[in-house]
């Protein structure tokens, strides 16, 4: 039983805040499954040792008083929990001794459904109790293991299927594989292109960017995923590039110079630089018709550079462009700008 400033709550109903926090909390430990489970946290264990030698945590005891003082935008409300309810004698409420400095010493508790109003009270009110005790959430963790172990299985059936629509549609295959902003994929095997898109599809559901089902909806080719395409095969045909410097995407002309501003991209949006832009496109049909109009089949825009007089030319107006246009690696540790002009050359 559950009493707020010395009220019983009905805990079976909505219309009372104790009952609407109650529901709020047992969907959360219906979602777990009953029995729910606290495990003592790692940080209250002492270590001990025996006469052996052999060295064991022991789990010391707290009392716990089955009261809370709560915080309330009104002040504060005395939440109690208590088996046996009170009586009143000579006009005053007169507690159980039984919630008083009750004795936790075991390293973990569990609670059936019929103890549902005390797990609701220790774990909702009780900040004594949450310093000592974590949610032992081994249901969750089991439930969420093998949907990921289903979902793996799920992407590799995609994929690798012997029927499966990435392994037997090569048009659509490359559509997707430039949506998901895999480079230079008509330089690719049907093959190649599937790895590819393999390892990048993998690591986006991996780092929680995707979902599996999130990727079998964009294999329907919607608009979002065929513009996301688009804008990889341009920047491919070196019809847009992306200036890092400027954190920018710009046009490139037909005769291979730098053109206009398409987007100046937010620092924080540069690792998703592709769908910043699809967005921005997507969301300005004026914007959207000059892309369209720009971006053409073929390779016109390729920006041009001589070749034979590399080490002259303006690095940062002429040399990084073009690599970042093409796919080269500019200078780092361990590489000098001759290895960049080499790698250059081999795009003749």
């Amino acid at each position: 039983m559950i009493y707020v400033n010395d009220k019983r709550q009905d805990l079976k109903t909505t219309n009372n805040v104790a009952g609407k926090e109650y529901k709020t909390a047992m969907d959360y430990f219906n979602t777990i499954g009953f029995p729910i489970t606290f495990k003592v946290k790692p940080s209250v264990l002492s270590r001990n040792e025996d006469e052996h030698g052999h060295v064991y945590m022991i789990m010391p005891t707290y009392y716990i008083h089955h009261t809370a003082l709560v915080n309330t935008e009104y002040g504060t409300e005395l939440w109690k929990y208590t088996s046996i309810p009170p009586y009143e004698k000579d006009g005053i409420l007169n507690w159980g001794q039984e919630g008083k400095n009750v004795a936790y010493n075991k390293k973990r508790l569990t609670f059936d459904k019929n103890q549902a109003d005390l797990a609701f009270f220790l774990w909702f009110k009780s900040k004594i109790f949450r310093t000592i005790y974590d949610l032992d959430d081994a249901k969750a963790e089991a439930t969420n293991k093998v949907k990921a172990e289903m979902d793996a299985m799920k992407l590799k059936m995609l994929f690798f299927g012997e029927n499966s629509l990435l392994n037997t549609d090569n048009e659509k295959l490359a559509t997707i594989a430039r949506a998901y902003n895999v480079p230079r994929v008509d330089t690719m095997t049907d093959e190649q292109r599937l790895i590819a898109l393999y390892k990048v599809i993998e690591t986006l559901i991996n780092k929680k960017n995707l979902t599996v089902d999130e990727f079998v909806e964009s294999l329907s080719l919607d608009v979002l995923t065929e513009l996301s395409a688009k804008i990889q095969k341009a920047h491919d045909l070196n019809q847009i590039l992306f200036d890092e410097k400027q954190h920018s995407w710009f046009y490139v002309n037909e005769g291979g110079t730098i053109g206009n501003k398409i987007v100046q991209v937010p620092i924080s949006k540069i690792d998703s630089k592709y769908p910043y832009l699809r967005d921005v496109l997507k969301a300005n049909q004026r914007d959207l018709d000059t892309f369209n109009a720009h971006v053409v089949d073929g390779d016109r825009n390729v920006l041009k550079i001589d070749f034979d007089n590399l080490e002259n030319l303006s690095w940062m107006d002429e040399v990084v462009p073009y690599c970042q246009a093409v796919g080269i690696q500019l200078v780092k540790p361990g590489r000098k700008k001759a290895d960049v002009f080499a790698d250059i050359r081999k795009t003749q």
